[in-house]
Order: structure tokens, then sequence, then C-alpha cells
């Protein structure tokens, strides 16, 4: 401590990547503009620029890829199961019956949406 300021503690082998990430960030500091864990190897940032990824998508409403509609979020409201769920996202054609159009402000609670049975 006297010579870096820093206080080392060796806590042995640990079984999980997940719980060593979960200890090592529950202590570090978090401050705007500063990035917290810092990634090496082929996870490090200039690795990651090099593959010169592409902007992340925009969330949200977008437009569909057949006709250029604009697309609204929908609750399902009809009887049974919703048909999609346990699908990936992405694109289906499916009968719209059963689907209500969200009114603006009005949420898609994650609340609403039925999880499938634990087997």
């Amino acid at each position: 401590h006297q010579d870096t300021g820093w206080v080392i503690r060796n806590l042995g082998v640990r079984d999980s990547v997940y719980l060593t990430a979960l200890y090592q960030l529950s202590h570090a500091g978090v401050k705007k503009g500063v990035q917290v864990a810092t990634w090496m190897g082929c996870m490090s940032n200039s690795t990651y620029y090099k593959l010169r990824p592409e902007p992340e998508r925009p969330r949200g409403q977008g437009k569909c890829r057949e006709c250029g509609a604009e697309l609204k979020p929908v609750r399902w409201e009809g009887e049974g199961d919703p048909p999609l769920q346990g699908q990936l996202e992405g694109g289906y054609w499916i009968d719209p019956g059963g689907w209500r159009y969200l009114e603006d402000g009005e949420n898609n609670h994650s609340c609403l949406v039925k999880r499938p049975d634990a087997r």
C-alpha cells in the first residue's frame, strides 16, 4: 500500500466468470463518459473498431421492409396464447385478428406478456 496506494487482497480461484465480473464491477466507480471495464484481446476496443461495426439500428417504430408503411406497436388481446409466443424477433405474416394497436403513450408492459410455463 505504501508504494502504490492500492490494497490487494487474494480471493483465491473463482468457479464463475459471471461472479468474478459481478464482484469486480460491484467495487467499480461509475462516472459519465468514462468506461468502467476494459476489455483485452479479441474483445478489446481497438479490435472492435478494426471490425468496423455497423451503427446500431434505432429502436422503436420503423418502416416495413416490404411496403414501407410505418410500423405500429400492438398488443395481443385474442383468445389463448399469442401466435408469436416463443418465436424469435423478426417479420411474420400472421392473421391480424386478436391484435390491438396501442394508443399514443400506452406501453406494452412486460407484465402483460404471458411467460411460457417452466418445464
